[in-house]
């Protein structure tokens, strides 16, 4: 679980030094005058950037919200959880508490980790 921690308490560092949020994603819209070969103007207007980076850009601005949210959520099922003398009481069948690290906490080793899961 120390690995889950430091990896947490890591995000938990980037949320803190990050700028308060909520973040949000605005295109610029800018008004272009253009000179033409013939020495005539175009006038015209356009949204900076293709679409993957207006999509990026959304997505970075809405992880300034969810990513402390995320973080909260996984404490509070790790919270529940804990390593009790090698065992997980909430995780049990019918002979008792499953060995620690349990399930949950694999599962949530293997997606933040990599890991067996």
């Amino acid at each position: 679980m120390s690995t889950i921690t430091e990896f947490l308490a890591e995000q938990k560092r980037l949320t803190a030094g990050a700028t308060t949020g909520p973040w949000a994603h605005h295109e610029t819209v800018h008004a272009d005058n253009y000179v033409t070969a013939g020495g005539g103007i175009l006038s015209g207007t356009h949204v900076c950037g293709p679409t993957y980076e207006r999509a990026n850009a959304a997505f970075i601005a809405a992880a300034r919200s969810s990513v402390p949210r995320m973080i909260a959520a996984l404490e509070a099922v790790m919270a529940l959880h804990p390593n009790t003398s090698g065992e997980c009481h909430t995780c049990s069948n019918e002979w008792g508490p499953l060995a620690w690290p349990c399930p949950t906490i694999r599962a949530i080793e293997a997606a933040l980790i990599g890991g067996e899961g």
